[in-house]
C-alpha cells in the first residue's frame, strides 16, 4: 500500500474522508458476495486434465446450461425474434471446481473469473461443425479450447487424424481440412443435425472474438453481446433452479463422446461397437493359394489433396482402413499427418 505522503507527493492530495467512502463501500459490496445464497448437493468438476479441457464434465455441463438460460432470458426480455440453440462454454475459461455444500457468489466468480460477457452469435451449421472439430483437434490432449456443450450433442473420434487446412488469422490454429471427419454432431435440440440451418450459439464474448479456435464465430450473420458477465449468469441459473444444484448434475449427462475406434462412415452418427458370435463355418478343402493370391497389392501415387483416410476410402472402400496403409508403409511415412505428392504406396487389398 502506498502511504499518504508518498500518494501526496507523486499523485496530489490524499483524501482520507474519500479513501473511507470506498473502502466502506468495498466491505459492503465483499459481504455481500461472500453470503451463501444456494447450495449444491454434488461436487461439480472444474478440473483441467482429465477434466474441463479433454472431456465432458458436470461443471462443464452447468455452465454450458447457464449460458443457454441467459442468453434465451435475454431473447425474450428484448423482444427479439431469435431462437438460442447451442451454448458452448470453453473448457479453458473454466478455472476451478465447486465442492458439494454452501455457495457464495464469491465461488462462481472464482469459476469464470475473466467477466467475459455472454454474447449470441448466428452461424451456419457447418460453420458449427467446423467449431468443434476444430477445437477438438488434438483430443484427448488437453486444449483451453474444448467445447463444453448445452442443447446439443457431438461425437469426436481420436482414431480419425486431424488434417490441417488454411492458418486462421493471427492465431496459431488451423481450421480442419475435412470438418466432419472426426466430430459428428448427432442432434441439436434432439433433432438432426441440419449443416445447412442457421442456429444461435451461446457463447462468451472472448468466444465471439475468435479466441483460441473459435475464428468461425467471428464470421457469423449476426452477434449480440448481452452485457451479462459469465459469472453473473451463473448466479441467475442457479436462482432458477431455486438456489439448489441437485443430482442432475452428478454426473456428466452424455452430451459428448469421445471414442477411439475405427467407423463405417465418419459423416454419420457414431453406432456404439457391437460384435455378433461368428457362425461356424465347415472347412472347405481348397488348392494353396499364391502369395499375390493371398495378399494381392499394388503401388498407389499420392496426388494433391490426398490423405491416408481419403486413399483408403478410394482403394480398400473404407476411411478407416488408413491405419492398414500406414502400418504397410510406416517405413517411409514418419507422420500419418503428413504424406506427400508423388509418393509411391503400397496398398494391400
Amino acid at each position: 500500500l502506498i502511504s499518504a505522503a508518498d500518494y501526496a507527493a507523486n499523485y496530489g492530495t490524499y483524501d482520507e474522508k474519500l479513501a473511507k467512502m470506498v473502502a466502506a463501500d468495498q466491505a459492503e459490496v465483499d459481504g455481500y458476495y461472500s453470503q451463501v445464497f444456494a447450495t449444491t448437493k454434488v461436487d461439480l468438476n472444474g478440473q483441467k486434465d482429465p477434466g474441463v479441457r479433454t472431456e465432458e464434465t458436470n461443471l462443464g455441463d452447468f455452465t454450458a446450461d447457464a449460458y443457454l438460460y441467459a442468453g434465451r432470458e435475454y431473447v425474450k426480455e428484448q423482444g427479439l425474434d431469435i431462437s438460442v440453440d447451442v451454448a458452448l462454454s470453453n473448457g479453458g475459461g473454466i478455472r476451478a471446481s465447486v465442492p458439494a455444500g454452501e455457495i457464495t457468489m464469491n465461488d462462481l466468480y472464482t469459476v469464470f473469473p475473466y467477466g467475459n460477457t455472454v454474447a449470441l452469435v448466428t452461424i451456419t451449421g457447418e460453420q458449427l461443425l467446423e467449431v468443434l472439430e476444430a477445437s477438438t483437434f488434438c483430443t484427448p490432449t488437453a486444449i483451453g479450447g474444448f467445447p463444453q456443450i448445452a442443447g446439443a450433442e457431438y461425437t469426436v473420434n481420436t482414431v480419425v487424424p486431424y488434417e490441417n487446412g488454411a492458418q486462421y488469422p493471427d492465431s496459431t490454429y488451423y481450421a480442419p481440412a475435412n470438418p466432419g471427419s472426426r466430430v459428428t454432431i448427432t442432434s441439436i435440440g434432439g433433432k438432426p443435425f441440419d449443416p445447412k440451418a442457421n442456429y444461435t450459439v451461446a457463447v462468451n464474448s472472448f468466444q465471439a472474438e475468435g479466441g483460441d479456435t473459435y475464428y468461425v464465430l467471428t464470421q457469423g450473420s449476426y452477434m449480440q453481446d448481452t452485457g451479462i458477465v459469465d459469472a453473473e449468469a451463473l448466479i441467475s441459473y442457479v436462482d432458477s433452479l431455486g438456489g439448489v444444484i441437485d443430482e442432475t448434475y452428478a454426473e456428466p449427462q452424455g452430451r459428448i463422446k469421445i471414442v477411439s475406434k475405427p467407423v463405417e462412415n465418419p459423416e454419420t452418427t457414431v453406432p456404439e461397437e457391437t460384435t455378433e458370435p461368428e457362425k461356424p463355418v465347415e472347412p472347405e478343402v481348397e488348392a494353396p493359394k499364391t502369395e499375390a493370391e493371398v495378399s494381392p497389392t499394388k503401388l498407389y501415387t499420392v496426388v494433391a489433396g490426398d490423405s491416408l483416410w481419403k486413399i483408403a476410402q478410394k482403394e480398400l472402400g473404407n476411411g478407416s482402413k488408413w491405419k492398414q496403409i500406414y502400418e504397410t508403409n510406416k517405413k517411409q511415412i514418419s507422420n500419418p499427418n503428413r504424406i506427400y505428392v508423388g509418393q509411391e504406396l503400397v496398398i494391400n487389398q
